[in-house]
């Protein structure tokens, strides 16, 4: 059985049980064209996906860092105020504080064994190309894996990052805007396509997973109950690497 027919069998049983049952037919190909900011009069062969699967699949542990020193952010009353410098994707855009750490960002996204063809491996680690490039195909790269591992491509106008300092400053921000308190690593809000994140847990399993969940919340008509969302976002965690 597929990765793609486990994933839609699994949400059939589910659903049935929920008594959840609106599901949209997409039309899905195994050819993936790279996103264009990618292109830069590249050779014709960079411009598809390598499918292959057939990499080298490695277990890691992850730990919680705290190395990214406790700061004095105080979060505004109106969150247009912080000034954010911008990584901008034709799916992602990275919102992050000036003083950020780049290599370290740069460094976190790249922990997981992605399978990738030769021409992405470069893109992704050639210092041929600046960072915020570099840091840009990792995020629509992991954006398009998690896409390919669900069988699902909704239409999402803009996926958006915000990654603050610390986890306090996240949440400190958070609860100023919606005035509501969370105690969380990582967090998607679907009615603002926005992840909450922050350099303290920012790592590609956790921004995959919170991926996940955008992409589950804008496949469906509305979004599926929690269990359900949850459970498909695990299987993305499990298969990030390979089948």
């Amino acid at each position: 059985m597929s990765s793609r027919d486990f994933v839609f069998g699994l949400v059939l049983l589910i659903l049935c049980v929920t008594g959840f049952s609106s599901v949209r037919a997409e039309d899905y190909s195994d050819a993936r064209l790279m996103p264009a900011f990618v292109r830069m009069d590249a050779a014709p062969e960079m411009l598809l996906v390598d499918a292959s699967r057939a990499i080298l699949r490695s277990q890691i542990a992850y730990e919680e860092e705290e190395d990214v020193p406790e700061n004095s952010f105080e979060p505004p009353p109106d969150k247009k105020t912080i000034l954010w410098s911008t990584i901008k994707g034709n799916k992602v855009f990275l919102y992050y504080l000036p003083g950020a750490s780049l290599g370290k960002i740069e460094s976190r996204l790249g922990t997981r064994q992605l399978p990738l063809s030769p021409q992405y491996r470069r893109l992704f680690t050639s210092r041929d190309y600046p960072i915020e490039t570099r840091i840009n195909a990792r995020l629509q790269f992991l954006m398009m894996r998690v896409e390919d591992i669900l069988g699902m491509k909704p239409f999402i106008p803009k996926l958006s990052i915000e990654l603050y300092r610390t986890r306090k400053d996240m949440q400190a921000a958070y609860a100023s805007q919606e005035g509501i308190n969370i105690d969380a690593r990582s967090f998607y809000v679907h009615k603002h396509a926005l992840i909450f994140s922050s350099e303290q847990d920012l790592i590609d399993s956790i921004i995959a997973h919170e991926m996940a969940h955008a992409v589950i919340d804008h496949y469906f008509k509305a979004p599926p109950p929690a269990q359900v969302a949850e459970l498909l976002a695990a299987h993305v965690d499990e298969h990030l690497e390979g089948p």
